[in-house]
């Protein structure tokens, strides 16, 4: 996950570890990963979106196992690609992102994640 979120989208390699993200998620027991509505217009322009917000909400299902929750969860996994993007690690320029990029610099993007479940 460190590693998905380290490195640029244009990274060769990027194609077999988002398949093993997938792959690891699909057949995980333990984690289920809810993707809402809300995600699609985000998800359009780079593929890497959805990549990343699973990423995210792995990184948190695992570590947050005694306080575990489907909101927080949600925001783990959107703070995940919104961070991204922010760093410029080459995902397409994006309105929606955009907007949710000056959400969270004024710490407004867990409330707009909460609003949106």
């Amino acid at each position: 996950i460190e590693w998905l979120k380290s490195k640029p989208a244009a990274e060769p390699s990027r194609q077999a570890a988002n398949a093993y993200v997938i792959a690891w998620a699909s057949g995980s027991p333990n984690v289920t990963i809810d993707i809402q509505p809300y995600l699609s217009d985000h998800m359009e322009p780079n593929e890497d979106v959805l990549v990343l917000f699973i990423a995210g909400w792995i990184e948190y299902a695992l570590t947050e196992t005694e306080d575990y929750s489907v909101k927080e969860a949600h925001y783990a996994a959107v703070k995940t690609f919104v961070n991204y993007y922010s760093a410029g690690k080459g995902l397409k320029k994006d309105k929606d992102i955009d907007k949710l990029a000056k959400l969270d610099k004024k710490n407004k993007l867990k409330d707009w994640v909460f609003k949106q479940l």
